[in-house]
C-alpha cells in the first residue's frame, strides 16, 4: 500500500517571528489565571485587575521557553489523530513551558 499523504501540514514560521506565538501564550496564561476565574462587577475593575496582574508579572518576568522540536510537535498523538473520534474535544500540548532560566 501506498504511503498516505497527511490532509494537513504544519509549516513552521522562521525563528525570528516565534515571539508572536510567545505573545499569545502570554495572553493565554492571562486570560487563564485572571479573566475565566474572576468574577469582575465592572470594566473598571477588570482593568484595574489586568494592571495590577501585569505589575506582578513585570516585577518578576519569566521567559517561555520551547521545551519540544518541531519535529516532537508535529508528530501526531493518538488523541490528535485524524482516526480519533475525539479530535475536535482534544487539544494537544504544544511543549512551551514557562522557566526561571537566565532569570
Amino acid at each position: 500500500m501506498a504511503e498516505q499523504t497527511p490532509r494537513v501540514q504544519i509549516h513552521f514560521t522562521p525563528t525570528g517571528s516565534s515571539w508572536v506565538n510567545q505573545v499569545e501564550r502570554w495572553f493565554g496564561l492571562l486570560t487563564d489565571t485572571l479573566i475565566r476565574r474572576g468574577v469582575h462587577t465592572s470594566v473598571p475593575v477588570l482593568e484595574k485587575d489586568i494592571r495590577e496582574w501585569i505589575d506582578t508579572w513585570n516585577a518578576d518576568p519569566k521567559p517561555f521557553t520551547w521545551t519540544e522540536t518541531a519535529d516532537e510537535i508535529s508528530t501526531p498523538s493518538p488523541a490528535t489523530s485524524p482516526r480519533s473520534p475525539h479530535t475536535t474535544e482534544t487539544t494537544q500540548t504544544l511543549g512551551l513551558e514557562i522557566s526561571d532560566a537566565g532569570h
